[in-house]
């Protein structure tokens, strides 16, 4: 439904925020103490100040205003509290997606606003203990050797004082980061362009911040069927991640790449477990990867392996690239990243130092079509602002680049490792005519499913992910995954009016979660495009038997939830399927989980699916038909342009891909270096 034209009044709009505020968090409603009461107004009013200074927030008012003035003939300001809510709610399970998306769209932008804040963390009853950020010393950039680069401003051009670049590598995750440490380590002159900021190890807890995700972690599919987080920060997702680590000798990887094998998208030999072995332990070397110990397993997690026992399943630890208890270098974060484990170890090297430039949206491949066969040349990027923040290095190389201008790279090899979303998105912005680019998108689809107990969990303490249950991965393709949040997000998953979101984030520290996590198959249809003005946008949809498999899974995960001793399970969804105040998923019950499967339907807007696993954007294959890159990972058609990330993986790996990204960017980079 498109709005009516209407003037984009700034009174009439800050009405409508103040309303769905108010409605969203009815403040004068809740029981709140005079000082809480107070916060929440003063939120409303610092909320309004940002928003009217935000474009897309503003749309998105104007757009809801439109829809709730075609849909009733009284004005939504003037209602009562019970009447907005029945309103909202009847949106949400509007038969038009474009209306459920708009009203889902504000309705996470307030929820995430102020369960996210320190209001949010007090009225959880947590305070700040859940943010170990508070307790990040300063931190101290190292000094990097002086960089072998050039820039010449008037040219603007990034060159090598002596000599040519070798390699530039677009995109600094894990697949960035082995492929310039063991280039580096050659004697490659590299540099390395990243669009997100250069956040030094150990500086922030990076699992909390927003602004290290790819759109601030607001990304969703075109028709909201599902919201998507992609780190854009030095380090990629090893940086923003919980550090969950899956072996690509896992049975349910190799199930997929035996499957990739049969369909003639990977060579005979190819991923053998040998040379995955030898690889998988220099990763794990370089990482520090370890297994945590049972005493490590906190409330939250001991909640999925207790329901999983129960159950008659196989629960199981992870491995995790994280530092034991009593030995983190710092009070903020236990993580070991692909920064801490090898970018920063290439950048301080005295021979051909690793060259990094943190805030480069790179914005196409410079390709050479006039000298018969096309040629990869270089790139062009844009340099975005710097982020000004304790532990942030915006000039590592002492370029003193400025933000707007757009800088040309020219390099004998161009390797794109900018993600699934990033690398496809930079290859439709080089013109690039194979028409598989962007085709054939997995996400690993997530269900969270929350269980309310009558006993304290404090979800926030100790590890945050220990435990998985993959019981079901080849049988069934789906996974079970224990995982902690914050209040934030027991709001955003909790299908309830603001006051029914208030009582249960109220009871946070009784909460425990964990997800389940579909193995999706490739369908053509979901797919990266750009949109009118040159953005990416991401469609995708559960196909018919995708949408029946997740099922199965959030219902067993549901009944687990349940057999772990659960009073309450509550699921995302504002479908009726389920026996809350509204009919939406919150079951009271282990009877209501029985045939959950056929009722929820996983309605775009209505119920929440979220990934973070996107992957097979450029899929690798034999031949040129039905792929982007061949089993080299080069480009057809195009010398010296290679993808090596997880967009030429030929579909879902079976498993979070983290460490296969490693692991098969650890061959490339080996299969490159000895066909010098």
């Amino acid at each position: 439904m498109k709005p009516p034209d209407l003037p984009a009044d700034g009174e009439s709009l800050r009405r409508i925020h103040e309303a769905l505020y108010d409605t969203w968090f009815p403040a004068d409603s809740l029981p709140l103490s005079g000082e809480l009461r107070a916060r929440a107004h003063a939120l409303r009013s610092a909320l309004w100040t940002r928003f009217a200074k935000t474009h897309d927030v503003k749309r998105s008012l104007e757009e809801l205003r439109g829809i709730l003035r075609s849909a009733h003939s009284d004005v939504f300001e003037t209602r009562s509290l019970a009447r907005r809510e029945s309103t909202l709610i009847a949106l949400l399970r509007n038969g038009r997606n474009d209306v459920r998306q708009g009203v889902m769209q504000t309705r996470n932008l307030y929820l995430l606003s102020v369960y996210g804040s320190p209001l949010g963390r007090a009225i959880a009853g947590i305070g700040a203990a859940a943010d170990p950020g508070n307790d990040c010393p300063p931190a101290r950039a190292p000094l990097f050797p002086r960089t072998w680069l050039a820039y010449d401003r008037l040219a603007q051009r990034l060159t090598a004082r002596a000599g040519s670049i070798d390699d530039v590598i677009v995109g600094s995750g894990p697949a960035g980061c082995v492929i310039a440490h063991q280039l580096q380590r050659a004697g490659h002159r590299v540099l390395v362009l990243e669009q997100g900021p250069f956040v030094l190890p150990g500086a922030m807890n990076t699992q909390a911040m927003p602004r290290l995700l790819e759109s601030g972690g607001r990304r969703s599919s075109t028709s909201g069927s599902m919201l998507f987080n992609n780190g854009e920060v030095v380090g990629g997702g090893s940086t923003v991640n919980i550090d969950l680590v899956f072996s690509p000798l896992h049975a349910s990887v190799m199930h997929q790449i035996e499957s990739w094998r049969r369909s003639g998208h990977v060579g005979a030999h190819q991923y053998e477990a040998p040379a995955l072995d030898a690889a998988d332990a220099w990763v794990k070397d370089r990482l520090g990867t370890r297994t945590p110990a049972r005493s490590e397993i906190n409330t939250n997690n001991q909640v999925l392996w207790d329901g999983a026992l129960r159950d008659g399943r196989h629960p199981r630890l992870y491995e995790l690239n994280t530092y034991p208890p009593g030995r983190w270098p710092t009070p903020c974060s236990a993580k070991r990243s692909a920064v801490s484990g090898l970018l920063l170890e290439a950048m301080r090297s005295k021979a051909r130092p690793l060259a990094m430039v943190p805030d480069a949206r790179v914005l196409r491949v410079v390709i050479d079509r006039d000298s018969g066969q096309p040629m990869a040349r270089g790139v062009d990027f844009v340099v975005r602002p710097g982020w000004n923040a304790p532990g942030v290095v915006t000039d590592p190389m002492g370029l003193r680049l400025r933000a707007g201008d757009t800088i040309r790279v020219e390099a004998r090899r161009v390797i794109l490792c900018a993600g699934t979303l990033g690398s496809a998105v930079v290859l439709l912005r080089s013109g690039l005519a194979d028409p598989d680019v962007g085709r054939g998108i997995v996400a690993h689809p997530a269900v969270p499913v929350i269980g309310r107990f009558d006993r304290t969990i404090d979800a926030f303490r100790g590890a945050p992910a220990t435990v998985f249950v993959d019981d079901f991965a080849v049988s069934n393709g789906f996974m079970l995954e224990a995982m902690s949040a914050g209040p934030e997000y027991a709001a955003l998953m909790t299908p309830e009016t603001g006051r029914g979101v208030f009582e249960v984030v109220s009871h946070y520290r009784q909460l425990a979660g964990f997800g389940a996590m579909l193995i999706d198959r490739s369908s053509r249809e979901n797919r990266i495009v750009l949109g009118p003005n040159g953005d990416p946008q991401i469609r995708y949809e559960l196909t018919p038997s995708d949408r029946a498999r997740l099922g199965v899974a959030v219902e067993s995960a549901a009944r687990i939830m349940f057999e772990a001793g659960a009073r309450e399970v509550i699921l995302p969804s504002y479908e009726r399927v389920g026996d809350g105040a509204w009919g939406t998923c919150v079951l009271s019950d282990s009877s209501a989980v029985r045939g959950l499967r056929r009722r929820l339907r996983f309605v775009p807007n209505a119920t929440i699916v979220t990934s973070a696993h996107l992957q097979s954007s450029n899929p690798m294959g034999t031949r040129p038909d039905g792929s982007v890159v061949s089993t080299e990972h080069r480009v057809w058609g195009i010398d010296g342009l290679y993808v090596a990330d997880a967009s030429v993986f030929p579909g879902s790996v079976g498993a979070n891909p983290m460490q296969s990204v490693y692991v098969f960017a650890k061959l490339f980079v080996d299969e490159l270096l000895e066909a010098r």
